[in-house]
């Protein structure tokens, strides 16, 4: 979870310091709730939604990032991944 805003800061050439550390401040936070949700049989499907909704957001944030620098393709008509148009 930290890892994406260091890599984010040093492709841009900028110190990492602040996103390292709000980054492991917020794996730290999300760690400690995740032990917490499952140390209760009662909370155990929380921990799994929390798990869940962290790779959902994960996997918007790496989505939206790509489509932001894919250049526009001339005479493409869907916004299908690559392996989806090259069926054989």
């Amino acid at each position: 979870m930290w890892g994406y805003p260091v890599g984010k800061v040093f492709l841009q050439k900028k110190a990492p310091f602040l996103p390292a550390l709000a980054g492991i401040l917020l794996a730290g936070l999300c760690h400690g709730l995740f032990n917490f949700l499952t140390a209760s049989p009662k909370l155990l499907l929380l921990g799994a939604l929390l798990i869940l909704g962290l790779w959902m957001w994960v996997i918007a944030k790496l989505e939206g990032h790509k489509r932001k620098k894919r250049p526009a393709r001339a005479g493409k008509k869907s916004d299908k991944s690559d392996f989806l148009e090259n069926k054989p």
